[in-house]
Protein backbone atom coordinates (compact mmCIF):
# COMPACT_ATOMS: atom_id res chain seq x y z
CA UNK A 1 0.00 0.00 0.00
CA UNK A 2 2.85 2.37 0.87
CA UNK A 3 4.45 1.72 -2.53
CA UNK A 4 1.24 2.61 -4.38
CA UNK A 5 0.86 5.76 -2.29
CA UNK A 6 4.45 6.77 -3.02
CA UNK A 7 3.99 6.25 -6.78
CA UNK A 8 0.79 8.30 -6.73
CA UNK A 9 2.50 11.18 -4.88
CA UNK A 10 5.49 11.07 -7.24
CA UNK A 11 3.24 11.17 -10.31
CA UNK A 12 1.27 14.10 -8.85
CA UNK A 13 4.51 15.98 -8.15
CA UNK A 14 5.88 15.40 -11.65
CA UNK A 15 2.66 16.44 -13.38
CA UNK A 16 2.21 19.48 -11.15
CA UNK A 17 5.81 20.62 -11.58
CA UNK A 18 5.54 20.24 -15.34
CA UNK A 19 2.40 22.37 -15.33
CA UNK A 20 3.83 25.06 -13.05
CA UNK A 21 7.34 24.96 -14.47
CA UNK A 22 6.30 27.21 -17.35
CA UNK A 23 4.72 29.75 -14.99
CA UNK A 24 7.27 31.63 -12.91
CA UNK A 25 6.22 34.84 -11.18
CA UNK A 26 8.72 37.69 -11.14
CA UNK A 27 8.86 40.13 -8.22
CA UNK A 28 11.01 43.24 -7.92
CA UNK A 29 11.60 45.54 -4.98
CA UNK A 30 13.96 46.36 -2.13
CA UNK A 31 15.37 44.93 1.06
CA UNK A 32 15.52 47.55 3.84
CA UNK A 33 14.33 50.12 1.28
CA UNK A 34 17.92 50.12 0.03
CA UNK A 35 19.01 46.95 -1.76
CA UNK A 36 17.33 46.33 -5.14
CA UNK A 37 16.48 42.69 -5.83
CA UNK A 38 14.59 40.59 -8.38
CA UNK A 39 12.89 37.37 -7.28
CA UNK A 40 11.58 34.50 -9.44
CA UNK A 41 9.09 32.13 -7.78
CA UNK A 42 7.09 29.10 -8.88
CA UNK A 43 4.61 27.03 -6.90
CA UNK A 44 4.87 23.24 -6.97
CA UNK A 45 3.23 20.40 -5.05
CA UNK A 46 6.17 20.57 -2.62
CA UNK A 47 5.95 24.30 -1.95
CA UNK A 48 7.37 27.49 -3.46
CA UNK A 49 10.78 27.43 -5.14
CA UNK A 50 12.90 29.84 -7.09
CA UNK A 51 15.79 32.23 -6.78
CA UNK A 52 16.60 35.90 -6.33
CA UNK A 53 19.48 38.19 -7.16
CA UNK A 54 20.72 41.60 -6.15
CA UNK A 55 20.43 43.94 -9.12
CA UNK A 56 23.97 45.19 -8.55
CA UNK A 57 25.47 41.66 -8.74
CA UNK A 58 23.06 39.58 -10.88
CA UNK A 59 24.17 36.33 -9.20
CA UNK A 60 21.17 34.05 -8.50
CA UNK A 61 20.66 32.67 -5.00
CA UNK A 62 18.35 29.61 -4.70
CA UNK A 63 15.22 29.76 -2.55
CA UNK A 64 13.27 26.86 -1.08
CA UNK A 65 10.04 27.22 0.84
CA UNK A 66 8.79 26.21 4.24
CA UNK A 67 5.16 27.23 3.86
CA UNK A 68 2.37 27.37 6.43
CA UNK A 69 -1.16 28.70 6.14
CA UNK A 70 -0.24 32.10 7.51
CA UNK A 71 3.21 32.85 6.10
CA UNK A 72 5.83 31.94 3.53
CA UNK A 73 9.39 31.20 4.55
CA UNK A 74 11.87 31.15 1.66
CA UNK A 75 15.17 29.68 2.78
CA UNK A 76 18.39 30.48 0.95
CA UNK A 77 20.10 27.23 -0.07
CA UNK A 78 18.67 23.79 0.68
CA UNK A 79 15.88 23.10 3.17
CA UNK A 80 18.27 21.47 5.62
CA UNK A 81 19.76 24.96 6.04
CA UNK A 82 17.87 27.63 7.94
CA UNK A 83 20.29 30.49 8.54
CA UNK A 84 19.17 33.09 5.98
CA UNK A 85 15.59 33.44 4.76
CA UNK A 86 12.73 35.65 3.61
CA UNK A 87 9.59 35.40 5.74
CA UNK A 88 6.36 37.14 4.90
CA UNK A 89 2.99 37.10 3.16
CA UNK A 90 1.75 37.55 -0.39
CA UNK A 91 -1.36 39.72 -0.69
CA UNK A 92 -2.45 40.40 -4.25
CA UNK A 93 0.62 41.52 -6.17
CA UNK A 94 2.68 42.40 -3.08
CA UNK A 95 5.04 40.12 -1.18
CA UNK A 96 6.37 41.70 2.00
CA UNK A 97 7.93 40.70 5.28
CA UNK A 98 11.43 40.42 6.70
CA UNK A 99 14.76 39.16 5.38
CA UNK A 100 16.59 37.44 8.24
CA UNK A 101 20.24 36.48 8.72
CA UNK A 102 20.35 34.48 11.96
CA UNK A 103 24.13 34.09 11.92
CA UNK A 104 24.70 37.84 11.98
CA UNK A 105 21.53 38.60 13.95
CA UNK A 106 20.18 40.87 11.21
CA UNK A 107 16.56 41.45 10.18
CA UNK A 108 15.55 43.87 7.41
CA UNK A 109 12.07 44.54 6.00
CA UNK A 110 11.43 43.84 2.33
CA UNK A 111 8.65 44.82 -0.08
CA UNK A 112 8.34 43.23 -3.52
CA UNK A 113 5.78 43.72 -6.29
CA UNK A 114 4.72 41.17 -8.88
CA UNK A 115 5.89 42.60 -12.20
CA UNK A 116 5.41 39.76 -14.67
CA UNK A 117 5.29 36.05 -15.48
CA UNK A 118 7.96 34.07 -17.29
CA UNK A 119 7.26 31.08 -19.49
CA UNK A 120 9.65 28.37 -20.53
CA UNK A 121 8.43 28.78 -24.11
CA UNK A 122 9.71 32.34 -24.03
CA UNK A 123 13.24 31.33 -23.14
CA UNK A 124 15.92 31.90 -25.76
CA UNK A 125 17.93 28.98 -24.42
CA UNK A 126 17.93 25.73 -26.38
CA UNK A 127 18.46 23.70 -23.18
CA UNK A 128 15.42 24.99 -21.25
CA UNK A 129 12.66 22.40 -21.05
CA UNK A 130 11.39 19.18 -19.48
CA UNK A 131 13.46 15.98 -19.72
CA UNK A 132 12.90 12.33 -18.79
CA UNK A 133 15.27 9.40 -18.32
CA UNK A 134 14.08 5.97 -19.42
CA UNK A 135 14.81 3.52 -16.62
CA UNK A 136 12.86 0.38 -15.76
CA UNK A 137 13.56 0.67 -12.05
CA UNK A 138 13.50 4.44 -11.50
CA UNK A 139 11.36 7.39 -12.51
CA UNK A 140 13.67 10.31 -13.40
CA UNK A 141 12.53 13.79 -14.37
CA UNK A 142 14.54 16.94 -15.04
CA UNK A 143 13.38 20.50 -15.68
CA UNK A 144 15.83 23.18 -16.81
CA UNK A 145 15.41 26.95 -17.00
CA UNK A 146 18.18 29.12 -18.35
CA UNK A 147 18.61 32.13 -16.04
CA UNK A 148 21.29 33.87 -18.08
CA UNK A 149 24.58 33.03 -19.80
CA UNK A 150 26.12 31.98 -16.48
CA UNK A 151 23.46 29.99 -14.59
CA UNK A 152 20.77 27.31 -14.99
CA UNK A 153 17.91 26.63 -12.61
CA UNK A 154 17.14 22.91 -12.34
CA UNK A 155 14.50 20.67 -10.77
CA UNK A 156 15.68 17.06 -10.57
CA UNK A 157 13.49 14.26 -9.18
CA UNK A 158 14.29 10.56 -8.96
CA UNK A 159 12.03 7.93 -7.45
CA UNK A 160 10.99 4.32 -7.06
CA UNK A 161 8.90 2.47 -4.49
CA UNK A 162 12.05 2.36 -2.33
CA UNK A 163 13.39 5.90 -2.64
CA UNK A 164 12.34 9.47 -3.46
CA UNK A 165 14.85 12.25 -4.16
CA UNK A 166 14.18 15.88 -5.07
CA UNK A 167 16.97 18.37 -5.75
CA UNK A 168 16.07 21.90 -6.85
CA UNK A 169 18.90 24.39 -7.15
CA UNK A 170 21.17 26.42 -9.45
CA UNK A 171 24.02 25.13 -11.62
CA UNK A 172 26.83 27.32 -12.89
CA UNK A 173 27.57 27.21 -16.62
CA UNK A 174 31.27 26.42 -17.07
CA UNK A 175 31.48 26.24 -20.87
CA UNK A 176 28.80 26.34 -23.59
CA UNK A 177 26.59 23.27 -23.14
CA UNK A 178 28.01 22.33 -19.73
CA UNK A 179 27.04 23.26 -16.16
CA UNK A 180 28.02 22.14 -12.65
CA UNK A 181 26.30 22.09 -9.25
CA UNK A 182 27.92 21.36 -5.89
CA UNK A 183 27.25 21.98 -2.22
CA UNK A 184 28.22 20.64 1.19
CA UNK A 185 26.29 17.39 0.62
CA UNK A 186 27.31 16.71 -2.97
CA UNK A 187 30.76 17.13 -4.46
CA UNK A 188 29.48 17.54 -8.00
CA UNK A 189 26.53 17.08 -10.35
CA UNK A 190 27.56 17.78 -13.94
CA UNK A 191 25.16 18.61 -16.79
CA UNK A 192 26.22 18.15 -20.41
CA UNK A 193 23.76 19.20 -23.12
CA UNK A 194 23.52 18.18 -26.75
CA UNK A 195 20.60 18.25 -29.18
CA UNK A 196 17.47 17.49 -27.12
CA UNK A 197 19.45 15.57 -24.48
CA UNK A 198 20.99 16.24 -21.08
CA UNK A 199 23.60 13.87 -19.72
CA UNK A 200 24.07 13.94 -15.93
CA UNK A 201 27.06 12.57 -14.04
CA UNK A 202 27.60 12.83 -10.30
CA UNK A 203 30.34 12.47 -7.70
CA UNK A 204 29.89 11.83 -3.97
CA UNK A 205 26.19 12.75 -3.80
CA UNK A 206 25.06 9.83 -1.64
CA UNK A 207 23.87 12.26 1.05
CA UNK A 208 21.09 13.16 -1.40
CA UNK A 209 20.43 10.06 -3.46
CA UNK A 210 21.97 7.15 -1.54
CA UNK A 211 23.28 4.26 -3.58
CA UNK A 212 20.00 3.03 -5.05
CA UNK A 213 18.55 6.27 -6.41
CA UNK A 214 21.24 7.99 -8.53
CA UNK A 215 20.77 11.18 -10.54
CA UNK A 216 23.14 10.03 -13.29
CA UNK A 217 21.91 9.15 -16.77
CA UNK A 218 20.93 10.48 -20.17
CA UNK A 219 17.72 12.53 -20.13
CA UNK A 220 15.71 13.23 -23.28
CA UNK A 221 13.79 16.47 -23.82
CA UNK A 222 10.02 16.10 -24.06
CA UNK A 223 8.40 17.70 -27.08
Amino acid sequence: MRRYLFLLLLIVHILYVQYCFAQTKVYTGKINNKYDIEMHLRTTAKGIYGYYSYTSKNVPIPLHSDKSENKIKLIEGQLYEDDVFFEGKIAGDVFKGNWVDKNNKISFPFVLTHTGTETIAGSNSTVSGNYTHQDKALTKELQITSINNSYLYFDLSVGSPDCAILLIDIAKITTPGKAVFSDARCKQVSFSFSTNTANITEKDCEAYDGYNCPFAGKYHMQK
